[in-house]
């Protein structure tokens, strides 16, 4: 078989495939053109949230979150919280971080306090306007604001008077992460 026969049977080939482009330029991918992740989809429907840091983003962006994840993460804690405490070492062994960086357990946490706050005001009778301030003073103040509080002077003793400094040189500078704080309050 000569080298122009072989030239020719692969070119035979490659027009059947479908390229970007072919001998001529004109593939079956010829015509389409892939944007970028980021030019992708809506236009600029997230955009104002962009001084927001990315966790808080997050809760914004609903369908990236993992509920399915976080109530198995829920149920662990509850029955097994060996499996849990893995799951987080392998996190953290992926990804660096201790912390969850899906915010669908802090929102399930907020609603599972509104249902109780609900529950509450409904078995002692409250009227309306009582039950719509017990419950959002249940998940703002009790739940968010006293949880952020609480986390922060937390990671700040955690983070000054807790750590063993000097102890290796060779080591890599371990500190709390306050989102990992944060978790502990909302676990």
């Amino acid at each position: 078989m000569s080298s122009s026969t072989s030239a020719m049977s692969a070119t035979g080939l490659m027009q059947g495939l479908p390229t970007s482009s072919g001998a001529s330029g004109s593939g079956a991918f010829g015509t389409q053109s892939v944007k970028p992740f980021h030019k992708r989809g809506g236009k600029g429907q997230y955009r104002s949230f962009a001084f927001l840091p990315t966790y808080l983003r997050r809760i914004v962006k609903y369908k990236q979150m993992d509920f399915e994840y976080s109530f198995w993460l829920m149920l662990q804690l509850l029955v097994s919280p060996k499996t849990a405490y893995r799951q987080t070492t392998y996190h953290k062994q992926t990804k660096n971080r201790w912390s969850r960086d899906d915010p669908a357990f802090v929102v399930i946490c907020s609603l599972f306090m509104a249902v109780s706050a609900s529950a509450y005001c409904i078995s002692f009778g409250a009227s309306v306007g009582t039950s719509i301030y017990t419950i959002i003073a249940a998940v703002a103040i009790d739940f968010i604001l006293l949880g952020v509080g609480l986390s922060t002077v937390c990671w700040y003793l955690a983070n000054n008077y807790l750590r063993a400094k000097g102890s290796h040189n060779h080591t890599v500078e371990q500190k709390v992460e306050w989102l990992y704080a944060f978790d502990v309050h909302c676990n």
